[in-house]
């Protein structure tokens, strides 16, 4: 991935501030998503010039869109694909193509720390998306090297969370919203890479704010989804890979009827991802609380059962009073064990469920 092509380079040399006209950012993009060796290069010749330096002018945006359109269509397969398969080469192509320290250090960085909301938009956007790039060549790449290569990087220069959360809170402020996504995002990798002890406490604060913030109904071309959903799928996934956590106390900080609520609303979302995530985000509050059994086949059951929306409510209420009850009705259903039951009883009892009445 070494620049070799020299009529690419001299054509891109002669190219003055491609970005400010929309046909040649476009063309420039085309040829860096084609020529990925060149990036390196094209980064440090904007370094030189200072056209990285974060500032809220239109040139400075239209840049960074062209470099967010060319690390977005980068295509991963092929870059793995064609590289000499050496640990040297590896390590050259995620440091300096797929998660770039010149972009890091020059651009991304310092315009998180930018007092203008746009600015830090653009640089959260474009950290999002070398996020998820350098993730995806390690895992083509198949080298446990890069891995640990990459948390290494990410120690020293992703945002920590008192800067993620200031810049959630401006974002929150703004009353759009747009950008929540990706700020969950690399809240969820800081939470991966270094455990969730912090994260776990800021993502409780932002489901609450959550609450109070008009979530606009995304269109269908938008790829992103409810940051709801997002941020409560990230929180399922602590409890179902750390054995440590707490799992009730822990879903008591953010659980209740409305955070349900809007997790059996989205099982029904025409886009997939977001339905998926619902349901498995239900599936592992209900293994973790012990409200359902071990395979969630009872909860399966009840969630494909759910085909009028008016229900919701209800069965939102339902199951929270299943999870704040859990203990008292497994003493119950213990004292059932324990006993004989006739059918006229079994009868009686099915009917009390039935009716939501308690049981006899």
């Amino acid at each position: 991935e070494k620049s070799t092509n020299n009529l690419v380079v001299e054509f891109l040399q002669n190219l003055l501030k491609p970005w400010s006209k929309k046909e040649l950012a476009r063309l420039t993009a085309d040829i860096l998503v084609a020529n990925p060796g060149e990036i390196p290069a094209y980064l440090d010749k904007h370094k030189q010039d200072r056209a990285l330096a974060p500032r809220d002018s239109d040139v400075w945006k239209k840049l960074v869109d062209m470099y967010f359109v060319i690390f977005k269509e980068l295509s991963i397969e092929k870059i793995v694909s064609n590289y000499k398969n050496t640990n040297k080469i590896a390590m050259h192509i995620l440091k300096n193509i797929v998660f770039s320290q010149t972009l890091l250090y020059d651009l991304i960085l310092p315009g998180l720390k930018d007092e203008k909301l746009i600015v830090v938009r653009k640089s959260v956007e474009l950290l999002d998306v070398t996020l998820q790039k350098a993730q995806d060549f390690i895992k083509q790449a198949d080298d446990s090297s890069l891995q640990e290569e990459f948390k290494s990087l990410c120690e020293k220069m992703l945002p920590k969370y008192d800067r993620l959360i200031a810049i959630w809170q401006k974002e929150i402020g703004s009353g759009e919203g747009k950008h929540l996504n990706c700020i969950i995002s690399i809240i969820a990798l800081r939470i991966k890479l270094f455990g969730q002890e912090e994260g776990s406490a800021a993502i409780v604060d932002m489901l609450k704010d959550l609450k109070d913030v008009q979530i606009a109904k995304p269109s269908d071309e938008d790829e992103s989804f409810d940051p709801r959903i997002h941020l409560l799928s990230i929180v399922t996934n602590i409890l179902s890979t750390d054995d440590k956590t707490d799992s009730l106390s822990f879903l008591s900080s953010f659980l209740s009827a409305e955070t349900i609520a809007i997790l059996l609303n989205c099982l029904k979302s025409s886009r997939e991802v977001e339905a998926n995530t619902a349901r498995s985000a239900l599936r592992i509050i209900s293994r973790s609380t012990g409200i359902s059994l071990g395979d969630c086949l009872d909860l399966d059951l009840m969630l494909d059962l759910l085909t009028d929306p008016s229900l919701v409510s209800d069965l939102s209420l339902l199951i929270w009073s299943a999870i704040i009850n859990v203990k008292n009705l497994e003493q119950e259903i213990m004292g059932y064990k324990s006993i004989s039951l006739s059918n006229e009883k079994v009868d009686e009892i099915f009917e009390a469920l039935m009716k939501n009445e308690d049981l006899p």
